[in-house]
């Protein structure tokens, strides 16, 4: 009984842990059947990538790695059999990589185009297209690892032979003289101070002084601005040199009316002279005969020589 009982168990048990891993492999497979192949070729590393990572677009989850092997033609060429969702934009612009999720040593597939276009690149199971894998951030490194710990090296050594005894001996003197100096700088200020507190009655008299001429500089602008509004009336159109210019043509005018009138003037003046000759021989004749203004002028007598001329008896 107790060997029946053992062989049952083991019989169950064997039944219950073919179909965990029938169940197993149904899981690891049920995202495979909607998935498009793609193979990704590469001849560097792919440390930390497993099967059934993650294939992420953008960092969007869009497949799993499906399998990782090599070239059948034996040069060392890797492939790397990716399943991605139906609909992801698979172009030709796509640039795949391996990636590393923070610390965890844990990689996964990163597809991502930059933004630019591209052709679509389709694929099937029976015709898998195939994308060359570019190195990623993580074997960049890895790769200059190597110079990097050869730089790092090189500036120890500087860092050694820059702190080494002529050099501290050196740095010693150079913080002795600095203190010097610091402490001359304080004697200096201390001394400039009186200079200062003098100097800031001087800046505010320039700057009192600044203002004042600042002031006077907008006056003078303003003159310079009536000059040229008063000069501007006086030159422009009906301004004083224009009505001073109508002035001496009317002068002008006046001077030639009075040249034509001259004459005329000159004649007058003659008229007058003899006018007034005549009222003065009229005036004497009067005093030397007052009578002849009632019994007219005394008769001419014949003078010596004269026609009639009788001597002087009878005067």
């Amino acid at each position: 009984m107790e060997n029946r009982s053992h062989a049952l168990i083991a019989g169950l048990f064997t039944i219950l842990l073919a179909a965990a891993t029938a169940l197993v492999i149904v899981w690891l497979n049920r995202d495979n059947r909607d998935l498009v192949p793609y193979d990704l070729v590469t001849v560097g590393s792919v440390r930390g990538l497993t099967p059934q990572a993650d294939v992420r677009y953008r960092g969007l989850l869009v497949g799993k790695v499906q399998s990782i092997g090599f070239e059948p033609d034996g040069q060392g060429v890797m492939l790397i059999r990716i399943g991605v969702q139906d609909g992801t934009p698979m172009t030709d612009a796509l640039k795949a990589t391996i990636e590393m999720k923070g610390v965890t040593g844990v990689a996964y597939v990163d597809l991502n185009d930059d933004g630019r276009l591209g052709q679509p690149l389709p694929s099937s199971a029976s015709k898998v297209a195939r994308m060359d894998m570019q190195p990623g951030l993580t074997e960049r490194l890895m790769d200059q690892a190597g110079e990097l710990m050869d730089r790092l090296q090189t500036a120890g050594d500087q860092v050694v032979a820059m702190l080494g005894p002529e050099n501290q001996r050196a740095l010693h003197t150079a913080l002795e003289n600095v203190a010097d100096a610091t402490a001359q700088m304080d004697s200096l200020l201390a001394n400039l101070q009186p200079a200062v507190a003098e100097a800031v009655p001087m800046m505010r008299s320039f700057k009192q002084a600044a203002g004042e001429a600042n002031t006077a500089v907008r006056e003078i602008a303003g003159l310079a601005t009536d000059a040229r509004r008063s000069l501007a009336t006086i030159t422009g159109p009906g301004g004083m040199v224009e009505q001073a210019g109508q002035s001496v043509a009317d002068l002008r005018r006046a001077a030639a009316q009075l040249a034509g009138v001259v004459p005329q003037v000159s004649g007058a003046v003659g008229e007058v002279g003899q006018a007034a000759r005549s009222a003065s021989r009229t005036l004497q004749q009067v005093e030397r005969a007052p009578q002849s203004l009632l019994f007219g002028p005394a008769p001419v007598r014949p003078g010596p020589g004269e026609p009639g001329f009788e001597g002087f008896q009878g005067q």
